[in-house]
């Protein structure tokens, strides 16, 4: 089995314009790529946004505009825009993870997706979020069985699940009986808790875990969207990256003012350099039983 260098991006997407954010894509996959990641993984829904306005927008009242924009957004499987991102993977030549609110190409049902691109841009496989959470449900249809997805790879079988459906036993069981070796847990979570869950998950499922959350912020929110105070205050939410090997015992952390390598009960951090706004990510490096993980932001 080969060794993989693998990226875990943290950035904000363009706020519900999917084909900004696909461009924004394929300039942080080029970068990654040109820094030797051989897997590189986005957050929950990155194109065209996470619907984090759901958390406090009054239903039926504040966010039409929101949902019509983000279901005009989506992406059809397979589509264009997969085929874009088929594009950007073939000529990074890596494999390619990346989340995306998914629709029909009838209807208007939106499902929480996670796509899995090879190093030749082909679309292996998608997994459909089983169970939204809470308010996730006003914009998100649910998933099934069907998309408990896990691809072969060079470095192995690679899959996962979906920040809070992480929770769910069966559906963990389901994906280790597949011989799950990476998995992947793209989220809007950022808690100490869910420090918790992955160290959790590397343990009880002897895989390498890979979590990766989005930074956005409420200046990312276009000044002219309605209720935009309400709906997005300051600041909007902050995300990280975490990389957790088999053992359990060190996590690589990326939060928005630090890069810390916690090992067991010592602790050691460094403040990145300051970069202007538009610069190139600054990003740090660790491996974890073989498996070397780049953060970028």
């Amino acid at each position: 089995m080969e060794k993989v260098k693998v990226a875990a991006v943290q950035a904000a997407p363009v706020f519900l314009d999917t084909e900004a954010t696909v461009e924004l894509v394929e300039k942080l996959v080029t970068e990654a790529a040109a820094a030797g990641a051989g897997l590189i993984v986005f957050p929950e829904t990155f194109v065209p946004t996470y619907p984090d306005w759901i958390w406090r927008a009054k239903p039926w009242q504040d966010s039409g505009e929101y949902y019509g924009r983000l279901l005009e957004g989506s992406v059809v499987v397979p589509g264009p825009v997969t085929e874009a991102l088929g594009r950007v993977a073939r000529e990074a030549g890596a494999y390619l993870a990346i989340g995306v609110n998914e629709k029909e190409s009838r209807g208007s049902t939106i499902y929480n997706t996670l796509l899995y691109f090879d190093d030749a841009g082909h679309l292996l496989g998608k997994h459909r979020k089983l169970v939204p959470t809470g308010p996730e449900r006003l914009v998100w249809g649910y998933g099934d069985r069907s998309t408990l997805t896990v691809i072969e790879t060079p470095f192995g079988r690679v899959g996962g699940l979906i920040c809070w459906e992480n929770y769910m036993p069966l559906a963990r069981a389901a994906m280790y009986a597949q011989g799950i070796d990476i998995w992947l847990a793209p989220t809007w979570d950022t808690g100490d808790d869910w420090v918790a869950t992955l160290r959790h998950i590397a343990r009880e499922g002897r895989v390498h875990v890979i979590g990766c959350a989005a930074c956005q912020h409420s200046r990312d929110v276009p000044a002219g969207m309605p209720e935009r105070a309400r709906c997005t205050p300051m600041p909007m939410t902050t995300g990280c990256a975490r990389a957790t090997r088999r053992s359990s015992r060190r996590t690589a952390a990326c939060s928005p003012g630090r890069w810390s390598e916690r090992q067991e009960s010592s602790t050691r951090s460094s403040t990145p350099p300051a970069r202007a706004r538009g610069a190139a990510p600054w990003t740090r490096s660790v491996t974890i039983h073989g498996l070397t993980c780049s953060i970028f932001r």
